[in-house]
């Protein structure tokens, strides 16, 4: 992995920064008349697909040659996609659906419904299953990528869901649960898919939005957007044992050897932090840095 690419939402482009030094490529996916607002963003063979807010579409980007090579119409608001097989999963957040396109033919072939505002998708490629954070509807969705169809729903408490991760293993899943607009702090909720509840609970920060986990050493990284904090959390135990102060709006966040990677949404910015000596840097990019993905 020696490139981490950015959805930068309020300026229709993405950006490829380089590891190693942090120098940006910009690739631009604007429209002449129209907002497109790349959103989510997911690796898929020398590609990258994109899923634009603002257009309704998914943009699928050359990684070798550094444009967008196609662009298709998918439903309204996509929000997040993740790639089983050779299929495109892809949520509709206006439509409350999961759009399942075909990669190959280049055509929708399916659509299953959801909770309210889907808003994160994870696959196990494991075993084909997906979870999906329905943002409005307090809810995840799983569902069985071999047969395309929901086989269950977990209902949460009133926690606005914005991002999910699956174990390794497909068994669990791990929430993060933002509190939005409540005046509490937010946590990080491990259900466990055939219990159907929750099995473990950390708190974390104010409006935690997104979060990477590190499943060799246990390690959870949330980025708590209304405190411009990253909380590191101890996922054996079920404890934050540190909190860093980034500033900003920190919202996408991925880790990758000893480095982070943070988005701060305000600042238009990349930071890079290193877990260990706590030492940082950081590029200005585009605006509104959102979904982030590492090639």
């Amino acid at each position: 992995m020696d490139y981490l690419y950015i959805c930068n939402t309020g300026s229709d482009s993405v950006s490829k920064v380089c590891l190693k030094d942090l120098k940006e490529i910009k690739i631009n996916i604007k429209r002449q008349n129209e907002l497109v607002g790349p959103h989510g963003i997911c690796p898929w063979k020398s590609y990258v697909i994109v899923a634009n807010n603002y257009n309704n579409t998914i943009s699928i980007l050359d990684i070798v040659e550094d444009k967008e090579v196609a662009n298709y119409y998918i439903g309204a608001h996509c929000n997040d996609l993740k790639v089983f097989k050779e299929y495109a999963y892809v949520l509709c957040g206006e439509s409350n659906t999961l759009v399942i396109f075909d990669l190959i033919s280049r055509k929708v072939i399916r659509e299953l419904p959801c909770g309210n505002m889907p808003h994160s998708i994870d696959i196990c490629k494991s075993n084909g299953i997906a979870a999906v954070a329905n943002m409005e509807g307090h809810e995840i969705s799983i569902i069985d990528c071999n047969k395309n169809e929901v086989i269950k729903t977990i209902s949460l408490l009133e926690t606005y869901p914005t991002k999910v991760i699956l174990s390794e293993d497909g068994e669990k899943v791990i929430v993060c649960e933002s509190n939005m607009g409540v005046d509490k702090n937010g946590r990080i909720n491990i259900l466990d898919i055939n219990k159907g509840k929750s099995i473990a609970i950390v708190e974390t920060g104010r409006c935690p939005v997104d979060m990477s986990v590190d499943f060799k050493r246990k390690l959870g990284f949330v980025s708590n957007f209304s405190e411009g904090t990253i909380s590191a959390l101890d996922l054996e135990h079920m404890q934050e044992i540190k909190k860093v102060y980034v500033g900003g709006t920190p919202r996408g966040i991925l880790q990758h050897k000893k480095f982070l990677y943070v988005g701060d949404n305000y600042n238009n910015m990349i930071i890079k932090y290193d877990i260990y000596n706590g030492n940082k840097n950081a590029i200005t990019i585009d605006k509104e840095p959102n979904g982030m993905a590492l090639v």
